[in-house]
């Protein structure tokens, strides 16, 4: 048993009835404050929050948790279909309610979680077009000097926006020409990259020494501030650096690319320029090459090319000689 398991159900005790009249809302509020944060990252409990506040609570809200069957929660996600939500955001809606259920089995207010008997919608993913190098090179010259950096990172870096937003002084060396990611910040809560292979430090392209030197002079804190903040020290908000980049792109004359699509478009240039996928792997600060292959393999260059096969044949053919 973790110590999750342990101390969850104590809590509960404290401050609700177990029983088959239990509201889906009242478990889900001291799920959300009192399980949530023992399992999850407080990030994911603020989305978690959110997804129940808009979406789940006005359905299930005043029903009996018990109460709640696998139809009802089928029928939920095929209205939300019918209303346009994309595929990705009700399977999200679908985690939730598994994990709420889930607890309430745990401590006997229902028989059997009925969100894992539903049919979740199917994902279909779709290439999108990441920026070719001409395009980044292009955003970069119509980026204001003081925002350079900003839309550099994921060029040059590969980035994450999360990531960029929480880099501190701390983790930079120019003199050395390291960048070390190793936290990342959404909604204004930081927190420990997810992966081991995340939390690396990367050799820090030319371009990028004189932007690091530049914005240095100018930060509040250059021992372990924050790179990008404002004046008082404070980190920037989750939607400057994307406003930068669309103020870039209409700049430059290209089509608008998010600071997401940056990163593709890194990646995808050092994958054209040859480069083994073990190092694009590391590059990108995946989990494992296996991730890389899964999300960029229909551009890679297959593994085992014409000359490869046919020096095979030649190898097989000539064993019998």
């Amino acid at each position: 048993m973790s110590v999750t398991d342990s101390v969850a159900p104590v809590l509960f005790l404290e401050v609700i009835v177990l029983s088959e009249h239990v509201l889906f809302s009242e478990f889900a509020e001291r799920w959300t404050t009192q399980v949530a944060p023992l399992r999850l990252k407080q990030t994911a409990v603020n989305e978690y929050s959110s997804l129940l506040r808009l979406h789940l609570l006005p359905v299930f809200g005043n029903r009996p948790i018990a109460g709640i069957s696998a139809q009802e929660i089928q029928g939920y996600m095929a209205d939300k279909v019918k209303s346009g939500y994309a595929p990705r955001s009700i399977r999200n809606h679908l985690a939730v309610l598994r994990a709420v259920l889930k607890s309430a089995t745990q401590f006997d207010l229902v028989d059997a979680n009925a969100a894992m008997k539903v049919t979740a919608p199917r994902h279909f993913r779709h290439e999108q077009r990441f920026p070719t190098p001409a395009e980044m090179k292009a955003i970069l010259d119509a980026c204001p000097r003081a925002w350079a950096l900003a839309l550099a990172l994921p060029i040059y870096s590969a980035s994450r926006k999360g990531e960029s937003l929480a880099l501190r002084w701390s983790s930079v060396s120019i003199e050395n020409r390291q960048i070390a990611f190793v936290r990342s910040m959404r909604g204004g809560v930081e927190y420990t990259v997810k992966s081991s292979a995340s939390r690396a430090s990367l050799a820090m392209a030319e371009e990028l020494v004189p932007l690091f030197l530049e914005r240095r002079e100018h930060a509040p804190d250059a021992i372990d501030g924050y790179v990008f903040c404002d004046k008082s020290g404070a980190p920037l908000g989750d939607g400057v650096p994307n406003r930068v980049l669309r103020r870039a792109c209409q700049k430059a004359g290209v089509e608008h690319f998010t600071y997401h699509q940056l990163r593709h478009g890194s990646i995808a240039a050092l994958i054209a320029s040859g480069a083994h996928p073990l190092v694009v792997s590391r590059f990108a600060r995946h989990a494992s090459v296996a991730t890389t292959l899964d999300e960029y393999g229909h551009i890679m260059s297959p593994l085992a090319g014409g000359d490869a096969i046919a020096d095979l044949s030649r190898v097989i053919a000539q064993s019998g000689e």
